[in-house]
């Protein structure tokens, strides 16, 4: 929900602490990448290490 929310308000950065915890590794890249392609700068909290 949390990044619903950041795709729809679009802002300039957001810091997100585990928002992709419960998707796979595939999802987590699509969301970063579509991020990326909008220009949302991410500070990423995770414990998955393959970020």
């Amino acid at each position: 929900m949390g990044f619903a929310r950041l795709l729809y308000h679009e802002p300039q950065y957001a810091i997100i602490d585990e928002g992709t915890s419960a998707v796979s590794s595939d999802v987590e890249g699509l969301l970063y990448e579509t991020c990326k392609e909008r220009g949302i700068t991410l500070i990423t909290i995770s414990t998955r290490a393959s970020l």
